[in-house]
This record gives structure tokens, C-alpha cells and sequence, in this order.
């Protein structure tokens, strides 16, 4: 009888071992599922959110790229840009205001040097309607010719937003010599933003100016 109880109290404390750890196998396995499961729902999560902000990003860029070509429309439609235009001194401060980018060339009309300058603008204007581009006769705006300082003829005003905040004197920065490519006028203007690149010619970094 001893004997039967004492081998029955082995075997429970086995069958007690065995399901403990039975259980605690149970146990951890449930923990790797459950980490497994959390791992996945992170990931899973993560995905999504780098989804949505590439689906965001995608949305900006298409409304900026219909924004810009409803900018560009406009310009050419509303604004007048695409043409090289001659301004009178009543139309300056419209004209050089109601555009976000303005050149405006300050010429004189004996002036070989203005000449030149308007035979590249004129090519500039039709290929670049991001940008208005327009010229004035310094004989005739003597207000702006004074209130802008305009000392030297050919001047090239670059304005954004209303504000000018660059000029160009002569040919400065773009040529020592009267025969130069309109590519040297258009990386000038390029070094400033006042127009996009369409080549690699315009866009390049050789230089006219020796």
C-alpha cells in the first residue's frame, strides 16, 4: 500500500512536470505567435504609411504640375508672355507687377549695343513662358530712369514678385564681344532663375565672356 502510493505520487509529480511543461511550451509559443503577429501588424502598418505618404507626395507633385500649367497658360493668355513686348512709362508699374517673373530691358534706340540685347530677348521671349520679357525707352521713362538708377544702357532689370532685385549692365556676365550666342544670354538669366533650361546648350556652364 506504501509502496503504491509512493509510485503514485512519482507518477503525478511527472504527469504534473510534464504538464507544466506542456504549458509553459504552450505558453511560449503563443508569445512567438504573438510577437510573430506584432511583427507583421508593425510591418504591415508601416507599409501602409509609406504607401500613403508616397500616394501624398504623388498628389502634391500632380497638382503642382497642374498648377504650373495653369500658370503657363495664363502667362501666355492673360499676361502676354511668349512675346517681347515694348512698354510705355504708364504701363511699367502694371507690367512689371503683374507678372511673378519680369525682364525688363532699359534700351536707347541708337545704341548698337540695345539692338543686340533685343534680338536675343525677342528669341528668349518665344521659348521661355515662364518669364515676361519686355523693354522700355530710357528717353521716354525718365521717372523710372531716375528711381531706378539707370546709369548704363543696355540695363536688363530683373524682377520677382514686383521687386527687382538684380540688374544686368551691358553685356555683364554674358560676353566681352558684340557677336555672342543667345545660349550665353539665357545661361545669364538661368544663374539667376529668371528662366527654366530647355537644352543642355542653355544649361551648360561654358562661358562667352573671354
Amino acid at each position: 500500500m506504501l509502496g503504491g502510493k509512493i509510485g503514485g505520487g512519482k507518477t503525478n509529480k511527472l504527469l504534473s512536470n510534464i504538464a507544466t511543461s506542456y504549458v509553459a511550451g504552450k505558453a511560449s509559443e503563443h508569445l512567438q505567435n504573438y510577437a510573430k503577429e506584432a511583427e507583421e501588424a508593425d510591418e504591415a502598418e508601416s507599409n501602409e504609411n509609406e504607401e500613403s505618404e508616397l500616394e501624398m507626395l504623388r498628389q502634391k507633385r500632380l497638382e503642382e504640375m497642374k498648377n504650373t500649367r495653369k500658370e503657363m497658360q495664363e502667362n501666355i493668355s492673360v499676361r502676354g508672355h511668349g512675346e517681347y513686348t515694348e512698354i510705355t512709362q504708364d504701363e511699367f508699374l502694371p507690367k512689371v507687377t503683374g507678372s511673378r517673373q519680369v525682364v525688363c530691358h532699359f534700351y536707347h534706340k541708337d545704341f548698337q549695343r540695345c539692338k543686340i540685347i533685343d534680338n536675343h530677348l525677342r528669341l528668349l521671349a518665344r521659348t521661355h513662358p515662364e518669364t515676361k520679357f519686355v523693354y522700355i525707352n530710357a528717353e521716354k521713362s525718365p521717372f523710372f530712369v531716375e528711381r531706378l538708377a539707370i546709369r548704363t544702357l543696355p540695363s536688363l532689370l530683373f524682377f520677382r514678385d514686383g521687386i527687382n532685385f538684380e540688374r544686368v549692365l551691358g553685356f555683364e556676365g554674358i560676353s566681352n564681344k558684340d557677336s555672342f550666342p543667345t545660349a550665353a544670354l539665357a545661361r545669364r538669366l538661368l544663374r539667376s532663375n529668371m528662366i527654366n533650361p530647355i537644352n543642355q546648350d542653355e544649361s551648360g556652364s561654358d562661358s562667352d565672356e573671354d
